[in-house]
């Protein structure tokens, strides 16, 4: 579902995650959408409501220690109060990797993709 705003679409995915306890997924752009959604996913964690928050970022190789290249926003030390765990991804297809992993780091997380493992929750 769309909305036109990023605060719209992280308190939708909070509700969906309150409706069907499983986590709602927001999806953003990097600053200023993800800040935008930065403010639905605060609520989130306030209301106990399980909301996943994507991001997009700048560049790898320009992207510092946990620092994106555009207006200079720590994206994951300003979502860090709020969040279970953070992960940065290098390619789109360890985002599910990330999702599907809690708490680990995100080399072990590029390990398991490059060696396609499998992670459960059961």
């Amino acid at each position: 579902m769309g909305f036109r705003h990023e605060s719209k679409a992280g308190r939708a995915a909070a509700a969906a995650g309150f409706l069907t306890d499983r986590p709602g997924v927001c999806l953003t752009v990097s600053v200023p959408g993800f800040p935008n959604g930065l403010v639905a996913l605060a609520e989130a964690t306030t209301d106990c409501f399980p909301v996943v928050q994507i991001s997009g970022s700048g560049e790898r190789h320009i992207v510092g220690l946990k620092q994106g290249d555009y207006e200079d926003l720590d994206q994951l030390a300003a979502a860090k109060p709020f969040m279970k765990a953070d992960y940065r991804v290098v390619r789109a297809e360890g985002i599910g990797q990330g999702v599907a992993s809690p708490g680990y780091s995100e080399q072990e997380i590029a390990a398991m993709h490059e060696k396609r493992v499998v992670v459960s929750h059961d």
